[in-house]
């Protein structure tokens, strides 16, 4: 391929996005290309290529040249995503809502949910920037799978992936994410500023039907507790109510909940109209296949929910 390919991103043209519709970030989600337009040619490596920092210390330190992207340095690195020090980018660990850094935020939410003894197996991080919270949440042994959309900090997937965590281009848009239901343990969003009482708290119910029963659902920024988001962050609670999920804690910008072990609070009423959905609805539907507005029925919690299987 001509070398200005070199960031091509299969599915993911902003020239053709711009003609698609900007409803429920229609238009940001994976669009590919007619077959005859896929382009048939090898990409090739940027300019002083080097073989990648092998792990782990890859978690802390990539190739400059590898990634010659200046743009996060530039704008995050007063808050500890990324900078630039000498042939390479560091990464301190730190994020928007954890300057200080992942691990100590981490430490921090594991006064409240169980980190550290196996309960946790699996996470799913959103809107996760260059994934220092999955890359440093592997040390309580929690896989974490990260994932935030092409968007004006285009790169943060490639970072994430050149650290060696594992992360994926993704927007929670018309779709569900493509995941079985009940996968995740704890669900994290860090100002991923996703909407999730929007389109009558249809992200919210996707988020549902990925975690677990008994899982914790983690929400770091607007609207917690946010200045002039007051009504946002209303509406978020009464979601959580209307699902009958349990407040763990509010800790400044921070929320937790954990969900209910099973369905047996519905139905009930709520402003949202929220129910269960019917028995011909397959929660492990899950590629190209369009957002539910129902609640995905949870099966016998003995057999899935969180605490209930093997620790690893």
């Amino acid at each position: 391929c001509a070398a200005e390919e070199v960031d091509q991103l299969p599915c993911e043209d902003p020239r053709r996005f711009s003609q698609l519709s900007r409803e429920m970030n229609f238009y940001r989600e994976r669009h590919c290309p007619e077959p005859e337009d896929v382009p048939l040619c090898l990409i090739p490596p940027p300019e002083g290529y080097h073989v990648p920092v092998p792990w782990p210390e890859s978690l802390h330190k990539i190739w400059h040249n590898n990634m010659p992207y200046n743009k996060i340095a530039d704008r995050k690195g007063h808050q500890g995503w990324m900078k630039e020090e000498g042939p390479y980018f560091i990464f301190p660990g730190g994020g928007t809502m954890f300057p200080d850094g992942a691990e100590q935020y981490i430490e921090k939410l594991g006064q409240y949910i169980p980190l550290n003894n196996g309960v946790l197996r699996t996470a799913l991080d959103m809107g996760c920037g260059v994934a220092s919270f999955g890359g440093f949440l592997l040390k309580k042994n929690v896989s974490t799978l990260s994932f935030a959309p092409r968007d004006s900090h285009k790169s943060q997937i490639q970072f994430a992936l050149e650290r060696g965590i594992p992360a994926f281009v993704a927007m929670l848009g018309t779709r569900r994410l493509p995941f079985p239901a009940f996968s995740f343990d704890l669900v994290h969003c860090s100002r991923c500023l996703i909407p999730f009482t929007a389109y009558n708290a249809s992200y919210f119910i996707e988020v549902d039907r990925l975690l677990r029963p008994g899982g914790y659902l983690v929400i770091s920024g607007p609207p917690v507790q946010w200045s002039k988001q007051e009504k946002e962050w209303a509406d978020l609670q009464a979601v959580a109510r209307a699902l009958c999920y349990q407040v763990i804690v509010v800790d400044g910008n921070t929320v937790i909940w954990n969900k209910p072990l099973g369905d047996s609070c519905f139905p009930n009423q709520n402003e949202f109209g929220l129910d269960v959905c019917s028995d011909n609805n397959d929660p492990n539907e899950a590629w190209y296949f369009k957002l539910k507005k129902c609640i995905s029925k949870v099966p016998p919690s003995e057999e899935i929910a969180v605490g209930s299987i093997l620790r690893w």
